[in-house]
């Protein structure tokens, strides 16, 4: 397999294409955040934290997966295979979501049941987060580019 650097250095089109897309994606989310914040008073950023204070907890978990695999690259030996660590990162996420494990983190943190405080939702979060880096650190790092 082509060395990543060397394939866009040759097919810049591509770049060019990529970069586009990127561009365009980005003003497409701008328009959406206008479009909300005129209409609803709310934005993309109040839609996701709404989410993830309802326990959706698979947020904060890819969060930690994508953060390791960006700023920490492997250069040891791979644990597991490539598609058998995006696998598991994957199925942890859906046992995530539909066991619930949200509520039940937030409920073992409070203090007092079914009233937790934002810094008690705030722990839990961070609880899934790290979750997420040990999991993204042990079965899904990018390979260390020479």
């Amino acid at each position: 397999m082509q060395n990543l650097e060397t394939y866009f250095e040759t097919h810049p089109k591509l770049v060019r294409i990529v970069q586009y897309i990127l561009i365009g994606l980005f003003v497409l989310l701008i328009i959406f955040d206008i479009i909300l914040a005129a209409t609803n008073n709310i934005t993309i950023s109040e839609v996701i934290k709404g989410e993830t204070e309802k326990a959706f907890f698979v947020l904060t978990y890819f969060w930690g997966a994508v953060a390791i695999n960006l700023f920490f690259t492997r250069k040891s030996k791979k644990l597991v295979h490539e598609v058998t660590g995006t696998i598991i990162l994957f199925s942890i996420a859906a046992l995530i979501y539909f066991l619930k494990i949200g509520p039940f983190l937030i409920e073992t943190v409070a203090k007092i049941p079914n009233q937790p405080t934002q810094n008690e939702i705030r722990i839990a979060h961070a609880i899934s987060m790290v979750f997420g880096l040990l999991i993204g650190y042990l079965f899904w790092r990018q390979d260390h580019v020479e």
